[in-house]
């Protein structure tokens, strides 16, 4: 039996997207049947350093995995062209925090080694993604209409609008999220088929109340979920 993967940083997004899953307290991954569909139900706690644990003992079941979703919620960078509540698939994942730390901020390309290769390049702070061919390896027939971004993955969200700023100026992310990066670097590394979708729960940078609604973006992963059941083989 090969199961997909639905790994989610909280048991809010997990329980938000796959309607009655369990509460789960540990990062190993729960069997589970839904609507038909064989999952590993994993909720991999907050940050990368917890998401590559969680996909490190996820991997230990590589041969049963049919793929992995990541699914939850992000910040904008821009919520003109992403508003709340927008769900985003993820078509690039960038980690600023890896290289030689300089006065002008991180060299990716700083330290002799990167964090390995990929079709014989250096992978150093960037990632592609592929989300057709992994949903189709997946057995999921098309993706929805969502709208495509590229996604920056920070062990610290930005606080305020300067540090936003000057990510949006370095970058040109689209999205802010705290997993995407561990999780799609051991499946591509792995050849473990992975996409990502997130819905916009906040503005980047901001504190103001009004630019944040987390249960509104929530509300918006079950219907994520729903739209891939209904276009899977």
């Amino acid at each position: 039996m090969r199961r997909l993967a639905i790994v989610t940083a909280t048991n809010r997004e997990l329980r938000a997207a796959v309607d009655g899953a369990p509460k789960i307290s540990s990062p190993d991954p729960v069997p589970w049947r839904w609507r038909g569909v064989d999952l590993y139900l994993v909720n991999c706690g907050m940050g990368p350093v917890n998401a590559a644990l969680s996909l490190g003992r996820l991997l230990e079941h590589g041969s049963e995995l049919r793929g992995v979703l990541n699914l939850g919620i992000a910040g904008s960078f821009d919520p003109e062209a992403l508003p709340l509540y927008r769900a985003v698939v993820v078509r690039e994942e960038i980690w600023p925090e890896f290289g030689l730390r300089t006065a002008d901020g991180v060299d990716p390309a700083g330290l002799k080694y990167g964090h390995g290769t990929l079709g014989g390049e250096t992978v150093h702070d960037r990632v592609e993604l592929d989300p057709e061919s992994a949903m189709a390896r997946i057995g999921i027939t098309s993706i929805p209409p969502w709208p495509p971004g590229r996604s920056l993955t920070v062990a610290g969200a930005s606080g305020d609008p300067e540090q936003a700023e000057w990510y949006r100026r370095r970058y040109s992310p689209d999205l802010e999220n705290m997993e995407g990066f561990a999780l799609a670097w051991a499946c591509l590394k792995y050849e473990i088929p992975f996409a990502e979708i997130r819905c916009v729960s906040n503005a980047v940078g901001s504190r103001d109340r009004k630019d944040w609604d987390i249960r509104g973006a929530l509300a918006g992963l079950g219907p994520v979920m729903d739209t891939l059941r209904d276009r899977m083989e």
